[in-house]
């Protein structure tokens, strides 16, 4: 098997050039290959993309509202469940699901998956400004990355990581000094390409997923509301 650019580059690690780590971003403009969702494979990236977090709007038993819809943004589940609860008075909530759970269940058809607005922006002035587009088969969810921001993984292999929030991207590139341009992917082709790497030999690049700032500040506050409110009971 022929090596590829990024796994010549990286044996015996010297850092890889940014054109390196660029040719083994996932592919923008290809016919999608389909994904076993019962493989051992997409079991394990799953559970990493599962650290990621979208909202769903669910009842009091805490199932998913039909038809489901899955938000990136909180503040949109927020809205979409304000809007619910003023035109049926349920006891509707929003909470976090993991990317993976939502990935695949958008995969199978059983429920939407919405970016943020100002991620769907961000993403298309970067493929209109590289004149190019997700492909036709591909859902509209954008992830953002940066070829300068590759590191060393422990295993000594190349890890690039791969950001939900353009902002969050734009920060990590600013921090790092970088002086380059944000590379925008498809969700699915990000998926496509972690498989590969993951089925590839030892060598191949591993990705590494970023959850969104504003999404992990959401959860915090939640979590520490129902924590005071439950030491508040004991002390009762």
């Amino acid at each position: 098997m022929a090596l590829s650019p990024l796994l010549s580059a990286v044996l015996g690690w010297t850092a890889p050039s940014p054109q390196a780590v660029r040719s083994a971003l996932p592919p923008r403009s290809r016919v999608c290959a389909a994904i076993d969702f019962f493989s051992a494979d997409w079991g394990a990236l799953r559970s990493q993309l599962d650290a990621l977090s979208v909202f769903a709007v669910v009842n009091g038993r805490g199932m998913p509202v039909r038809p489901t819809t899955y938000f990136a943004d909180v503040e949109a589940a927020e809205s979409a469940c304000a809007a619910m609860r003023a035109s049926c008075g349920s006891d509707l909530d929003i909470t976090p699901v993991g990317l993976g759970i939502a990935f695949q269940a958008v995969a199978d058809g059983r429920c939407d998956l919405v970016a943020r607005e100002e991620d769907v922006r961000a993403a298309t002035e970067r493929l209109e400004a590289a004149s190019t587009s997700f492909p036709m088969d591909h859902l509209f969810f954008p992830m953002f990355t940066c070829a300068e921001l590759a590191s060393e993984s422990p295993s000594g292999r190349p890890t690039l990581p791969i950001f939900m929030s353009a902002e969050d991207a734009n920060e990590a590139m600013g921090d790092a000094a970088v002086d380059a341009e944000m590379e925008c992917l498809s969700l699915q082709g990000v998926v496509e390409q972690s498989i590969s790497s993951l089925q590839a030999a030892d060598g191949a690049p591993e990705y590494r997923f970023v959850a969104p700032s504003a999404s992990v500040a959401a959860i915090r506050t939640v979590s520490d509301a129902a924590l005071l409110s439950e030491m508040d009971g004991d002390m009762r």
